[in-house]
């Protein structure tokens, strides 16, 4: 004949007596020294500058060697062991309808936009709408979790974030302004000419650049250089 057998059922005494040992083996494995730590540990926290921003990045575990060059806006880490390449850059882009789509700031009161799922953060440059805004683009391949080998978006991301600030520069408006008044002193006419600006660097990018080819007989415009924090001529060049 098939016994089956009895459940199990412990008395109330012999629960409320099993009842500390379980809170001890639970405070065991919360607490436990030997259990494993996060993939990713920071080990310094560097510092990256341009013209017109600043900001903190922190250097994970494996990854000391490298830094995010100043020239070309671009941390490359690669692993070649697990198969993993990793790249930061950062540009500058012009931007008219940022602050439509960020209602978030940093603690310097700087506009932002955290997209974790393209693993791209946007800053607001300037004041204003329509200035431009610095992007910081992550690219991974193969694309994998969140935090891989050793890195964690989040843990870049929030270090940016949280230090990210604008450098006062001198307006685009003044470094013209600086630039036509030398160029007025060599050219007749700076009516022929279109202005172009950029913001590098090496500072402010002044150039004039004629508006037709058919007047190429006439010679070309200036170009400057003008330093982004005092206003300085630091190069000019004229083509005549």
């Amino acid at each position: 004949m098939l016994m089956l057998n009895k459940p199990l059922f412990l008395s109330v005494p012999t629960i409320l007596l099993l009842l500390p040992f379980a809170l001890v083996l639970l405070t065991a494995f919360m607490f436990n020294p030997f259990k494993k730590s996060p993939e990713y540990e920071i080990v310094e926290v560097r510092d990256f500058s341009w013209p017109s921003f600043t900001f903190k990045y922190p250097v994970f575990k494996k990854w000391e060697n490298i830094s995010l060059d100043q020239e070309g806006c671009e941390l490359m880490i690669k692993d070649n062991k697990n198969y993993t390449f990793i790249t930061i850059r950062v540009r500058i882009e012009k931007s008219v309808l940022f602050t439509l789509f960020s209602s978030k700031k940093n603690k310097q009161g700087i506009p932002y936009i955290l997209d974790s799922k393209n693993q791209e953060l946007r800053f607001m440059l300037g004041d204003k709408p329509g200035r431009g805004e610095i992007i910081i683009k992550i690219f991974k391949l193969p694309i994998k979790n969140q935090d891989i080998h050793g890195f964690s978006n989040d843990q870049f991301f929030k270090t940016i974030i949280e230090s990210f600030k604008l450098v006062n520069n001198i307006q685009e408006e003044l470094a013209i302004s600086i630039a036509r008044q030398d160029a007025e002193k060599i050219y007749k006419d700076l009516s022929i000419y279109n202005i172009a600006t950029s913001l590098e660097a090496d500072g402010w990018h002044v150039d004039y650049e004629l508006k037709s080819l058919e007047m190429i007989m006439m010679g070309g415009g200036p170009h400057y250089i003008i330093d982004s924090k005092t206003g300085k001529i630091i190069s000019k060049r004229y083509e005549q």
